[in-house]
């Protein structure tokens, strides 16, 4: 008996961001004569903004599971989450909060290709690198609700920028959600949502 878990496919929509542009034109009062001048002010202001770099996210692939597969199957994918504001900028910070649904149904699991079949599993973060899934300082994450207060690094400080990854998503899947699934193939999709912590 084979049973194929693909695996996980992340993607990531970037959240708590805008761009506004203002162009403030100040009109001249009296007559004007060929010296005359006006002053024309440019503004934009930046928000702040948190990001996942794109290219630090990995699909997870469990494998093909065959009839002596036993124990816990677990994957993770190093991150890296960033954020464009300056470090001791005033009062303001790098903390961001995140939110994981699914493409697929409001919970976690995986759904069989072309069946009604599903695999539960488990996620779990933490804002460091290194660890395992079950590690004590990582953050239980339940579906649709923000894990608060992670801490960015500063922008361009992520893998390829001469930086590293600073965060680490850890999937579990427990062996009672597959030792009973029926020959097949078993996948998902992972929405990551990173905004501002709150308060900030």
């Amino acid at each position: 008996m084979l049973r194929k878990l693909r695996g996980i496919e992340s993607r990531v929509v970037l959240g708590a961001s805008f761009l506004a542009f203002l162009v403030a034109f100040f009109p001249p009062t009296g007559l004007k004569t060929a010296s005359d001048s006006d002053d024309l002010t440019l503004t934009i202001a930046v928000g702040q903004q948190i990001f996942i770099q794109d290219s630090s996210i990995d699909n997870l692939d469990f494998g093909t599971l065959i009839e002596s597969t036993t124990g816990n199957l677990d994957q993770s994918d190093d991150l890296c989450v960033f954020s464009n504001v300056k470090s001791g900028t005033g009062n303001q910070t790098k903390a961001f909060k995140l939110t994981l649904t699914t493409a697929e149904t409001a919970t976690f699991q995986l759904e069989e290709s072309g069946g009604s079949g599903t695999v539960a599993y488990s996620v779990e973060w933490i804002d460091e690198i290194g660890g395992a899934f079950g590690d004590g300082g990582n953050s239980a994450v339940t579906y649709n609700t923000a894990v608060d207060d992670q801490a960015a690094t500063t922008i361009g400080q992520c893998r390829g920028s001469g930086g590293t990854d600073n965060s680490k998503l850890f999937v579990r899947i427990i062996e009672a959600s597959y030792e009973a699934l029926d020959s097949g193939t078993y996948d998902g999709t992972i929405t990551a949502v990173v905004a501002q912590a709150t308060g900030t």
